[in-house]
């Protein structure tokens, strides 16, 4: 279901989530991180009164990075999909939810300069599910992966495969998958997109 909301937006309702296999050789698995404040932001120590802000290393997921997912070049009925199969992958074996998952639908304006992997992944939870006034236009649609195991991963792009989406410039292009890794946190959404792209070709 689409709901208006206050911003000029609409609030992308997802009903669950499930995904399918192969990712671009880009894309490897984040190596375990084991400090007790690692996190990808980069925070420094807080002041005592903001200790509250900093998240335990077991309470994030595999890698030390948030739970989400970064999706461009896809259609309304086809994040409704996607969304669906990625919930799956989240689910127990009654498939009642075991997480939720954000699912980001990129904006234009993610495309520009200056926008980061990293600022991308810290907005995961204030964008979960919003439908941007425009969207981002990309060539071959998108579908980055964070925080997931390799296990997870494997089985969500297996999934989404399954789908048969497509998209894109030409709305017949069927989207490449990627995963965040520390090395491209701080290189901008359009770099990414122009490198995961080129090995997708």
């Amino acid at each position: 279901a689409l709901l208006p909301s206050g911003c000029g937006c609409q609030r992308h309702v997802y009903p669950a989530l499930r995904a399918s296999p192969a990712v671009l050789p880009l894309l490897r698995a984040p190596p375990v991180r084991c400090g007790l404040f690692d996190n990808i932001f980069g925070a420094t120590r807080p002041d005592e009164d903001e200790a509250g802000k900093f998240s335990r290393h077991l309470d994030l997921e595999p890698g030390g990075f948030p739970l989400g997912v970064l999706v461009a070049g896809l259609g309304d009925d086809a994040l409704e999909a996607a969304a669906a199969a990625i919930e799956a992958v989240w689910s127990g074996a009654e498939g009642e939810p075991l997480k939720h998952v954000p699912i980001v639908a990129l904006a234009e304006g993610d495309l520009g300069r200056g926008v980061t992997l990293r600022s991308l992944l810290a907005a995961l939870g204030e964008r979960d599910s919003v439908l941007p006034d425009k969207a981002a236009r990309v060539t071959v649609p998108l579908v980055l992966l964070s925080g997931f195991s390799t296990v997870q991963t494997s089985l969500a792009v297996r999934r989404l495969r399954a789908l048969g989406l497509v998209g894109g410039a030409s709305g017949r292009e069927p989207p490449m998958f990627a995963v965040a890794v520390p090395n491209s946190l701080d290189k901008s959404l359009r770099m990414l997109c122009e490198e995961i792209e080129g090995d997708h070709r």
